[in-house]
């Protein structure tokens, strides 16, 4: 299981509920990792925001939004490619790139 921290919950598109937008300093559990090729970044869907119709054209949230744990960053990492298996995506500089922050 892998805990992610909100640390930016600003930009909530106008049209997006409130009620499935996160929450600063809360934390949430990662579910799915994807690469969202238009935005050149990486998304999150979380068990407790789960992607619905309401959330259109949205499926998640960017890893940026989060700080997670030093040591689960290789289960991140384990976990997009589950997710990607066909991707030709090289995760660990998509990660540097994206300065994904990481805590003790």
């Amino acid at each position: 299981m892998i805990r992610g921290l909100c640390i930016d919950a600003t930009g909530k598109p106008v049209l997006f509920p409130v009620a499935c937008w996160v929450k600063p300093d809360t934390e949430y559990t990662v579910t799915w990792i994807f690469f969202d090729p238009l935005n050149n970044t990486l998304g999150v869907e979380l068990k407790e925001l789960p992607a619905n119709e309401k959330m259109q054209p949205y499926q998640g949230f960017k890893i940026e939004r989060f700080v997670f744990s030093r040591k689960d960053l290789q289960a991140i990492i384990e976990l997009f490619k589950s997710c990607n298996e066909a991707a030709d995506i090289n995760i660990e500089e998509l990660l540097e790139e994206k300065e994904v922050l990481t805590t003790n």
